[in-house]
């Protein structure tokens, strides 16, 4: 009858010549080391610490507690990291704040400067002074003095406070006013005319046509 080989009781296959437990302890305690070795290269200042670590870690795999070293490499690892992300913090918030000089000129700007100009307002001419110098029973001639400022002159006529005809205008300084009727006393009004406006009218000469 034909013995069977059977695998050594309370074993496991083994990796490397180490029990599994023994191999994955290693294999994370070789990772952290790689991590450190990495950082040690950027940190010269821990290079002693991580080189003493990395010798006691990979000396021997045998009496050693693992759980132990890897927890002091954790430890001083995570002692690195936070070093080095201090010193990352520091070098990126820490700025160099420069100082300016603005120079400030003073300019001449052209129309910026509001002149106000009084506009000093033309007057209306005076009042002018009328009076008849001819009469006869359907004209009236009238006659005035000239006024400063003046470039017309405007004659109304008016029958017991009504208007009689259209006003007449006159350049000169004498108007005849026709049409009228006989036996009536007609007043007539008469105002100059200039840039400035027109003036107040004349109240008369109140004049009466002949028969």
């Amino acid at each position: 009858m034909a013995s069977s080989t059977q695998p050594p009781a309370g074993g496991g296959g083994k990796v490397l010549g180490l029990k599994p437990r023994t191999a994955i302890i290693a294999g994370g305690g070789i990772l952290l080391l790689a991590v450190g070795y990495f950082l040690w290269k950027r940190k010269q200042a821990a290079s002693s610490s991580t080189a003493a670590t990395s010798a006691s870690a990979s000396s021997s795999t045998s009496g050693i507690d693992y759980g132990g070293e890897l927890s002091v490499i954790q430890s001083e690892l995570e002692d690195l990291l936070a070093a080095e992300g201090q010193e990352s913090s520091s070098t990126t918030g820490t700025g160099t704040t420069g100082t300016g000089t603005s120079s400030s000129g003073t300019g001449s700007t052209t129309g910026s400067t509001t002149s106000t100009t009084t506009a000093t307002k033309t007057a209306a001419p005076a009042v002018p002074s009328a009076h008849e110098t001819k009469v006869t029973s359907n004209s009236v001639t009238l006659a005035w003095g000239k006024v400063t400022g003046a470039t017309s002159y405007r004659i109304r006529v008016t029958y017991q406070g009504k208007l009689v005809g259209s006003p007449h205008v006159t350049a000169g300084t004498s108007a005849t006013i026709s049409g009228l009727t006989p036996d009536h006393t007609y007043t007539f009004h008469v105002a100059a005319i200039g840039p400035g406006g027109t003036s107040a009218e004349t109240n008369g000469p109140a004049v009466k046509t002949s028969r």
